[in-house]
């Protein structure tokens, strides 16, 4: 039991890991040009599919990496503390905060080291359990 205990201590104090970067040109040569093709035609290519998938993927000009939400987390403490400073507005429920839970955390689910957000800490579902329904898009009345 101590041997597992001490490997889970190790596990927590371990850095999660974010990887680096690779060139766009690197990841294009990692996919044959059939399937680029037919990303092309499916949802505007490559490019398009990494920055649509931007709860896993940043891309900065030709430069993609991992989202590390581990530094997110870090920006977003300071964004509350200075709009905490802010008095007397009433706080209006963002369409991120409506969508919080509503789908999987890639995360979790893929990465080797998992999530580097506890859970109660990540937008993303740590599991099925934790899913909630997406909010109904409101509906424009007919005028």
């Amino acid at each position: 039991v101590e041997d597992h205990l001490e490997g889970a201590k190790a596990a927590e104090e371990r850095p999660w890991n974010k990887g680096g970067s690779l060139h766009m040109s690197e990841v294009v040569s990692m996919f044959d040009k059939e399937l680029l093709q037919k990303l092309k035609c499916e949802c505007g290519g490559l490019k398009t599919l990494l920055k649509n998938k931007n709860q896993v993927f940043i891309l900065r000009g030709d430069s993609v990496k991992l989202h590390d939400w581990s530094v997110e987390e870090q920006i977003e403490e300071k964004h509350i503390t200075s709009t905490n400073r802010k008095k007397g507005k009433k706080k209006k429920k963002t369409d991120r905060e409506l969508r919080v839970k509503t789908s999987l955390c890639w995360f979790y689910m893929h990465h080797p080291d998992g999530c580097p957000r506890r859970a109660e800490d990540c937008y993303y579902a740590h599991g099925p359990g934790e899913l909630r329904d997406k909010p109904q898009a409101a509906k424009k009345s007919a005028s």
